[in-house]
């Protein structure tokens, strides 16, 4: 395993342009925080209007080769969301991509949130340029390890900069977010199958499809638990999931994070009109959909008429944030968004589409 290059504490920090080049720094680039008049920067009129401050963070040159680093400090109306500074980030990209450089472009409004821009070049027909954008946004008061991993991943490690343009670029390749989300997402349905198997002797388990459906109907449900709390729709709280298996304190022999949160929430809470939305940990929605609809328990039959079992078991390992076949480690690791995206801007996070794909490649596998 590569060294690692970075904690997550080094993410947490990057609440300044000085603290942004000292993460670069340890990555690899030429670092440092050189503050750039915008007239410097040859931009539009409109874009130049949208950037309040701007810095040269790291500045990579060999022969004819060239990589920038570009910090853009927005106007708060240019990140009333980020649908909305991801276009202002694109037209920066359109303005700067007129010079023979390469770019990296980080975006922020209060260096509370951190947006990675990876341009890409193209011209159509009659040779007019195209500026396309992938990237990614990250919570510094809230970092994921995959954020701690996209950051590696685009380490300097002395590349020439068009090698390292190059590895930004697979670094920030949605595709290979898509495979990896798949085969990380079959290795872990396994494992739940197993374990529902092992700790639920009943004979519904017994016939492989009803396996399936339920390991993959709890995993649609924790899922879709990581696009609320995005959201902060779980009590405003944007890392609930660890957070509760925290509270909860796992080790203690009558704690049952299935029991006593994931049933409540799934079936007591979403699934149930509310006032105000009130629930035991603060404002939750109603969600009217069948998916927390509960499927299971005493004198409940399935869709085809089996009996299902009356209580489901689910040891707290499964969970485990910190466990290497955890549940909430596994979802952990990927960033998700429930954003939508403009043509040629795409987000290396994992959304609604993307899920759509994993399920129906699953569905083909497992014929």
């Amino acid at each position: 395993m590569a060294e690692r290059l970075l904690k997550l504490d080094d993410v947490r920090h990057i609440d300044t342009p000085q603290n942004i080049a000292l993460l670069f720094q340890k990555i690899g680039y030429n670092a440092s925080a050189q503050q750039l008049p915008k007239d410097e920067l040859e931009l539009s009129d409109r874009s130049a209007e949208a950037v309040w401050d701007s810095y040269l963070i790291a500045d990579h040159h060999k022969g004819a080769e060239s990589l920038q680093v570009l910090l853009f400090q927005l106007n708060p109306i240019e990140w009333s969301s980020p649908s909305v500074a991801s276009n202002r980030m694109r037209s920066l990209a359109q303005s700067l991509c007129k010079r023979p450089s390469n770019f990296l472009l980080l975006g922020t409004r209060d260096y509370n949130q951190l947006m990675l821009v990876n341009p890409r070049k193209s011209f159509d027909a009659d040779m007019n340029l195209k500026v396309n954008i992938r990237k990614l946004l990250i919570d510094r008061t809230n970092p994921t390890p995959y954020d701690r991993d996209r950051l590696e991943a685009i380490a300097a490690r002395n590349l020439f900069p068009q090698k390292l343009y190059d590895t930004q670029c697979d670094a920030f390749d949605v595709e290979k977010l898509t495979k990896d989300f798949y085969q990380d997402y079959r290795k872990i349905f396994k494992e739940v199958q197993q374990v529902i198997k092992d700790n639920n002797p009943h004979p519904y388990f017994d016939d492989s499809s009803r396996l399936h459906q339920f390991s993959q109907r709890l995993l649609g449900r924790v899922m879709f638990l990581y696009f609320l709390q995005k959201k902060e729709f779980l009590g405003s709280d944007r890392d609930f999931l660890r957070n509760e298996y925290r509270n909860l304190k796992p080790e203690a022999e009558d704690a049952d994070f299935y029991e006593t949160l994931l049933e409540p929430l799934f079936f007591d809470t979403l699934n149930k009109q509310r006032p105000n939305n009130e629930s035991p940990w603060g404002k939750i929605p109603y969600l009217n959909g069948g998916l927390f609809e509960k499927d299971y328990g005493d004198k409940v039959f399935d869709a085809a008429g089996v009996a299902t079992p009356s209580k489901i078991h689910l040891p707290n390992s499964l969970f485990d944030p910190s466990a290497e076949k955890g549940v909430l480690k596994f979802f952990n690791s990927y960033n998700f968004t429930v954003a939508e995206n403009l043509q040629g801007d795409e987000e290396e996070a994992v959304d609604p589409e993307m899920l759509g794909k994993v399920f129906e490649n699953l569905l083909v596998a497992e014929e």
